[in-house]
């Protein structure tokens, strides 16, 4: 019985460390998406002034904090772009 109550615990301690990552990855996601929302308003307003897409994040003073998570931007062509982000620095 003892052993049993002792698996049931380390059990309920891992899903509470589990359940607490996945908490803390999804708002790293929310943060990194509003980041990228505003970068691409900056690229949009860019746009609308110069009438072309920005060649890099420099052209809109867009900089990657250090070590925080950092968004990618590619120009493909006079009209399309693709931006990427990665997470750096791991919750766990």
């Amino acid at each position: 019985m003892r052993k049993k109550n002792h698996i049931l615990l380390v059990l309920t301690f891992v899903c509470t460390i589990l359940s607490a990552a996945l908490v803390l990855y999804s708002c790293r996601d929310k943060k990194i998406e509003e980041r990228c929302s505003d970068v691409i308003e900056l690229i949009e307003e860019y746009k609308a002034a110069k009438g072309h897409l920005p060649k890099s994040l420099d052209d809109i003073d867009f900089k990657n904090e250090s070590r925080a998570d950092e968004i990618y931007y590619e120009l493909l062509n006079d009209s399309t772009f693709k931006m990427q982000y990665v997470l750096n620095n791991p919750v766990l």
